[in-house]
């Protein structure tokens, strides 16, 4: 895809865009009450750090929905995404990372992650866990996955969809309850609390350091 800027555009705009109608996870879930309750960032530390977050689209949401809270708001990917990420606030910050080798900018109080781990099995998904696991700060560093959370059964149409998906595509998957808790355990985190969307849209899990 770097080599072929057409292909590269074309795969940003389904990343954008592959929301639909369902709501952006900062106008249902209760960010505040879950991730900002006894708050206080250093001064020059980071509030969330976008791991993996392409062009900025979910970090640039973030900063709309909450510009009266302080910190740093990082992007991290890899330097291709990053310089075709040009339409970003002068707030949002730009750092480098490849997420098998590199620990992320460290002791931010949120990192985020949407759309990562369903692309790969356990084994890479916990060594890419480990690598930000070992950025976190504890009892203050949260880790925010948003990606889809499958019942056992009955599981909505559009989740079971991407699964079949993943599965085909990328050797990937869509996690259910138990399985979200025993990927994040393996990597030394514990689940705080897994919340449903409206809807059919993807899920929130938050952890922090075991």
């Amino acid at each position: 895809m770097p080599e072929n800027e057409q292909y590269w555009n074309n795969a940003n705009e389904f990343f954008e865009g592959d929301r639909g109608s369902r709501p952006s996870w900062v106008t249902w879930f209760p960010v505040r009450e879950k991730l900002f309750s006894g708050l206080k960032v250093e001064e020059g530390g980071p509030l969330l750090v976008d791991v993996a977050g392409g062009r900025g689209h979910d970090i640039s949401e973030f900063e709309k929905q909450f510009p009266d809270v302080s910190g740093r708001l990082v992007l991290q990917d890899q330097q291709f995404v990053l310089d075709s990420a040009i339409s970003l606030s002068t707030r949002v910050e730009k750092h480098v990372i490849d997420f098998w080798k590199d620990v992320p900018v460290r002791d931010s109080r949120i990192y985020f992650m949407k759309f990562i781990m369903h692309d790969f099995n356990d084994e890479q998904c916990v060594q890419i866990l480990k690598n930000i696991a070992g950025a976190m700060k504890k009892g203050y560093s949260q880790l925010v996955i948003n990606d889809f959370i499958l019942p056992d059964a009955n599981c909505p149409e559009l989740s079971a969809q991407w699964d079949l998906i993943m599965m085909s595509v990328m050797a990937g998957v869509e996690r259910t309850e138990s399985q979200w808790v025993s990927l994040l355990d393996l990597a030394g985190l514990h689940i705080e609390g897994l919340y449903q969307p409206p809807g059919d849209g993807q899920g929130i899990i938050v952890a922090t350091l075991a």
